[in-house]
């Protein structure tokens, strides 16, 4: 977790490559701190804010790009543009355009915001992308299960603190699932408008391990074979020899398909 003026912002990645996008990103937000703050033009404000990240993590995009050729390929980006069809053969310009495109930023971002009319969550991806969100967003290796877990039930900016500490950290509990490398350690962060920001202490940490379990699918069922039906035409509907077809579909009803013996 970094400050950026009022702003707090989540990071997920490289810490190198997230500290060069920080770099670009603090400014940003120390200047939208200092903007007039005016319930009726929100939506004008957020989205020149959105256009403002956009434009600077498109150059730190660029620059990367810019790095990666001239180490790969001993070549500028711009002199790539330029020459680089007749510098290189079709299929060695074809994988270079391909590595250009899977370049990354190399880490992402959720930058919070509160001190606003309204808060709201920003979102920088990997993949340079920028986007505002509701009310909440999930990033880094365990993002989508978290993201599972935050869409189930529902999100209210009504909701008490304890119901959106025990959201998210269940959600966090549950991202640890995921095979590829999702530390256990569990920080939050709670930032309220025209207060102190506080961390979640290990004794409200101690609170919530104990009261949340994170479920599995229920095992020891009894199974039924009704329970299953065939998919496509069975063995004895194949050999009924009666003119038609009686395909099943994974829905379980029956359709019937006439033969024709027509030709076109």
């Amino acid at each position: 977790m970094r400050p950026a003026g009022k702003a707090s912002i989540l990071i997920a990645g490289d810490s190198h490559e997230a500290e060069e996008l920080l770099w670009v990103v603090r400014p940003i937000m120390l200047a939208y701190d200092k903007i007039a703050k005016y319930e009726e033009d929100f939506d004008l404000r957020i989205s020149q804010l959105l256009a403002d990240l956009r434009k600077v993590v498109r150059r730190r995009l660029n620059e990367i790009v810019t790095h990666t050729l001239f180490m790969n390929y001993n070549i500028e980006f711009a002199q790539f543009v330029k020459d680089g069809p007749n510098m290189f053969s079709s299929d060695y310009y074809a994988r270079i355009l391909s590595e250009i495109r899977n370049i990354r930023l190399g880490c992402s971002f959720i930058v919070a915001y509160v001190e606003d009319t309204e808060p709201f969550l920003l979102e920088i991806a990997e993949d340079g992308k920028v986007r505002w969100h509701g009310e909440f967003v999930c990033i880094g290796t365990g993002g989508l299960l978290a993201w599972a877990m935050m869409s189930h039930g529902i999100c209210l900016t009504s909701m008490s603190l304890i119901d959106c500490l025990s959201k998210v950290f269940f959600a966090k509990r549950m991202a640890e699932r995921d095979p590829y490398d999702v530390g256990t350690t569990t920080s939050i962060l709670v930032d309220v408008r025209g207060r102190d920001k506080y961390w979640l202490s290990d004794e409200g940490e101690k609170y919530l391990d104990e009261n949340i379990k994170v479920i599995d699918a229920p095992t020891g069922l009894t199974f039924d074979p009704k329970f299953l039906e065939p998919f496509g035409p069975t063995k004895d509907e194949n050999d009924n020899g009666d003119g038609e077809d009686k395909i099943r579909n994974n829905g379980g009803d029956t359709r019937t398909a006439e033969k024709s013996d027509e030709s076109n």
